[in-house]
């Protein structure tokens, strides 16, 4: 792998760990204030969407799907990338790089319970070990499995219903506080009750999307599973 292929996996991870993270981060994001939520749509508002999401995350154990990344850059290019992603509630979870061919095979797995990040790449077969402390001196890493798929708590964020579109309900999400110019754009399946598209703006602009679809829940998997590395792998432990 090239370096600046390096690069942007590196900004890619970065991407979805910092998406993930935004809901259990005190001190990664803040922005500026704005009006308090929005009333109903439909009869919905943002409490109801909360009750749900959480109610639905009572019955998940497991669960595994795609994500599907852009990376959008000031002048104009777009870095795209797929992954697979597997968890195990609340906090195990590993990402296996599909897309583009520069990336494939790269996995990366946060795993709360044992305090570890660690990040494989099949070009060296290498596998980094790497505690959650020393990867968040580095990026923002998630603390919980279901920040990639629900909404951020509103004690640290503002939340407004923007509206409907089809199936999806709209929301923003601002950090409460005051010091920041970061904002999010949350789509969440009506059936599901489960995130299926985030965006991830600065000052206005778009930085990052992250869609989810083929989500599958329950499967039965076990964490051995979501740690294990291909053979071969060097374990390197930092």
């Amino acid at each position: 792998m090239l370096k600046h292929d390096k690069t942007k996996l590196i900004v890619l991870l970065t991407a979805i760990s910092c998406l993930i993270a935004v809901a259990s981060s005190s001190t990664a994001l803040a922005a500026v204030p704005v009006k308090p939520p929005a009333g109903s749509s439909n009869g919905i508002t943002i409490d109801t969407i909360l009750a749900q999401v959480e109610e639905r995350f009572e019955d998940i154990y497991d669960l595994s799907g795609l994500v599907d990344l852009k990376q959008y850059t000031s002048d104009g290019t777009v870095v795209a990338a797929q992954t697979t992603v597997d968890a195990l509630l609340p906090g195990l979870l590993r990402l296996e790089f599909v897309n583009p061919e520069t990336f494939a095979g790269a996995i990366y797995v946060i795993d709360r319970d044992k305090d570890q990040v660690i990040q494989y790449s099949p070009i060296t077969e290498q596998a980094i070990v790497s505690s959650i402390d020393q990867v968040i001196a580095e990026r923002f890493v998630p603390t919980t499995v279901e920040q990639l798929f629900s909404l951020p708590s509103p004690d640290d964020y503002d939340l407004t219903l923007v509206g409907t579109q089809q199936n999806l309900l709209h929301v923003s999400a601002r950090p409460k506080k005051a010091d920041d110019t970061f904002s999010y754009h949350f789509w969440i399946d009506k059936e599901q009750w489960m995130v299926q598209r985030m965006q991830v703006f600065d000052a206005g602009a778009l930085l990052f999307e992250i869609m989810l679809s083929g989500i599958v829940t329950n499967s039965g998997f076990s964490a051995t599973q979501l740690r294990s590395m291909p053979a071969g792998a060097i374990m390197i432990y930092r």
